[in-house]
């Protein structure tokens, strides 16, 4: 076999070589597929929803306020000389008339009895002015000028004191419901009524100062504790209301979300109360309907979605 004939058989051989291994990288035996999110491209982005319903709302304002006991008494001296000795101690329950203090009258060359100092009201012991030992000036001096011993409050009927603005002062009524909730226990409700609302305003604010009672029999408020007071003005019975989540503002104008057949639809809507969880809807969408109350930044009219 001639030179030339071989170089010829080894080029074909090299030929045939490359191209089953260019076929092998080509056509592999187990080719991944491409992998195409079905679910995104034919039933959109998957959203929490919403129907409306018919229901009962009630219109509410909020304030914050301070807890005060009704009643307390700052119990004072009727003679002067030096504190002897606390004979209760704060925390204490006291009656009327239980004596609670006892004042050494201290004078150059003449002995006296211990002095009793009592209380003046039933209640609990709050505070403790001054220490054993201390000079004590009488109320009959000048009541102004007599020095505190004891300060005793009665907790079983509470008060929350809270100013109202101008523009909702004619809302708040003798006797009107109000519903309490406290940070000290956010998961429980106290209701109580308007009890006073002051006949001046402050002349610098413009606003008035208001208060509730509460019954607090089991004592669980306490004194200086902040409160958040909501005062229901009115109530509507039977109408339709939204979730305060499925509201959208857009140029000061509210709108829903609406999902028909899988589509969404913008609505405007007009609102009317709110209990700060739903939203009375005066017109605009109708019971039954399906809003969107989840991702309302990235819905838009027309798209696709599936109901989760």
């Amino acid at each position: 076999m001639s030179k030339r004939n071989i170089t010829i058989i080894i080029a074909i051989i090299l030929i045939v070589f490359a191209g089953l291994i260019f076929m092998r990288f080509m056509n592999p035996k187990n080719p991944k597929p491409i992998e195409v999110n079905k679910t995104n491209l034919t039933e959109g982005l998957k959203v929490e929803w919403s129907r409306v319903k018919k229901s009962d709302i009630e219109d509410r304002i909020s304030f914050a306020g301070i807890i005060f006991p009704k009643q307390q008494a700052v119990i004072l001296s009727k003679v002067s000389g030096k504190l002897h000795r606390y004979l209760v101690q704060e925390g204490d329950k006291v009656n009327t008339g239980d004596i609670i203090a006892e004042i050494d009258r201290d004078d150059p060359g003449v002995q006296f009895v211990l002095a009793p100092v009592r209380a003046t009201m039933a209640g609990i012991i709050a505070k403790r002015y001054i220490d054993e030992g201390t000079s004590v000036s009488p109320a009959s001096q000048s009541v102004t000028m007599a020095t505190p011993i004891i300060l005793i409050v009665n907790i079983d009927i509470i008060k929350v004191e809270f100013s109202v603005i101008e523009s909702e002062i004619a809302k708040v009524k003798l006797g009107q419901k109000v519903e309490i909730t406290t940070s000290a226990y956010p998961d429980k409700k106290f209701y109580g009524g308007i009890s006073k609302i002051n006949t001046i305003a402050d002349s610098v604010n413009h606003m008035t100062k208001v208060e509730v009672e509460i019954n607090n029999s089991d004592n669980v408020l306490k004194s200086g504790m902040s409160a958040d007071i909501n005062l229901i003005v009115n109530r509507h019975t039977g109408v339709s209301v939204i979730p305060v989540g499925s509201i959208v503002k857009i140029m000061g104008e509210d709108y829903v979300y609406v999902v028909d057949n899988s589509v969404v639809k913008k609505k405007k809507v007009v609102l009317g109360y709110t209990d700060g969880n739903y939203f009375e809807v005066i017109s605009g969408v109708y019971s039954g309907e399906i809003l969107i109350v989840s991702d309302l930044n990235m819905i838009q009219d027309g798209i696709k979605v599936q109901l989760k």
